[in-house]
């Protein structure tokens, strides 16, 4: 274990047994092994492999970077003592609301059995002023939870934003196009126009999809190919303008989408 030393039990001469070694184990990670020996100090079996006890006696904890945004997104960082929080145990409510877990982006690392930290960044936060709830567990099942008053405030113009890594194209019914999940962040319901624009080499083709979005949702839109784009590897883009002509989203940095 943790300190080193061996702990032995006595059991009645019998062909097989169960028994048990009464131990405590302290606040961390420990190892332990198994052996046998018998009344003659002759070892009965080798050494067994090595198994790992974590004990963590401590809830995690959540701390906000900022109680303001300008980009619709913020920082929580979440702190362990023994380097063991259960990210899939996080959730994250805004206004109400709960916030998808494709808003949702994980940086740092753990380090079991020691004190460590994670940021969950959350994006696709809505303008105006509401309170973001955040909680989870560590591996032992012990919670926490925090709560922040934010003011959020995007610019009408960086209100559409677009996750390009879950871009796919393909075939929807009698159609070919491109599938791209898009967030509003503005306070009320917008309705989008959604360009893709293909490339390759001095080749270039465009996909148009439209697509209403209520405050804070984030929907898969699909943009249908204008014209037919040829088999190939394309850079694409994404950008987005309302029904009434006004730039929401500056084309985005581009991908690579094999037709």
């Amino acid at each position: 274990m943790n300190t080193g030393h061996w702990i032995s039990t006595s059991v009645a001469a019998a062909n097989k047994v169960l028994w048990s070694v009464p131990v405590t184990f302290g606040t961390g990670l420990s190892t332990v092994a198994f052996n046998a020996t018998d009344s003659k100090g002759n070892v009965g079996i080798p050494t067994t492999a090595t198994y790992q006890v974590l004990v963590d006696s401590v809830a995690p904890t959540f701390t906000f970077a900022s109680a303001t945004s300008n980009t619709g997104c913020i920082v929580v960082t979440v702190a362990t003592a023994a380097g063991d929080f259960n990210t899939a145990s996080f959730t994250a409510t805004y206004n109400g609301v709960a916030v998808p877990t494709a808003n949702i982006a994980w940086t740092g690392t753990q380090t079991l059995g020691s004190p460590s930290t994670l940021n969950a960044t959350i994006c696709g936060l809505v303008t105006g002023s509401a309170t973001l709830t955040v909680s989870g567990s560590n591996y032992t099942t012990l919670s926490g939870t925090n709560s922040e008053t934010l003011t959020v405030t995007v610019p009408f113009a960086d209100s559409i934003t677009f996750t390009t890594g879950s871009a796919t194209y393909g075939t929807v019914g009698a159609y070919t196009g491109i599938s791209v999940p898009v967030t509003n962040s503005w306070s009320s319901a917008q309705t989008v126009v959604v360009f893709a624009t293909f490339k390759a080499g001095s080749s270039i083709y465009v996909a148009e999809g439209t697509q209403t979005l209520a405050p804070g949702q984030t929907a898969t839109v699909f943009a249908i190919n204008l014209t037919a784009i040829p088999a190939g590897s394309y850079t694409v883009t994404f950008a987005a303008v309302t029904l009434s002509n006004l730039p929401v989203s500056a084309p985005t940095t581009g991908i690579t989408v094999v037709t």
